[in-house]
């Protein structure tokens, strides 16, 4: 199951929404941005899978297809 709280929820939904800037985001969305990153990493390091081109997405895909198997 991928576990996920409410700060790397926030900062993926940004992202998505195009909200996560490089010279525009706070430091501390910044952190809780590579705290996700390498989450999905991990993920896609795990299962040996192929994320396509974007990596957040499909690791948010993947997080909210957990949550409703269990």
């Amino acid at each position: 199951m991928i576990e996920l709280n409410i700060k790397q929820i926030a900062v993926i939904e940004k992202y998505l929404k195009g909200q996560i800037l490089a010279f525009q985001t706070s430091g501390d969305d910044m952190i809780t941005f590579g705290e996700v990153i390498k989450k999905a990493e991990n993920l896609v390091k795990e299962n040996d899978a192929d994320c396509g081109d974007d990596l957040i997405d499909w690791f948010y895909r993947k997080y909210k297809i957990s949550l409703s198997l269990n």
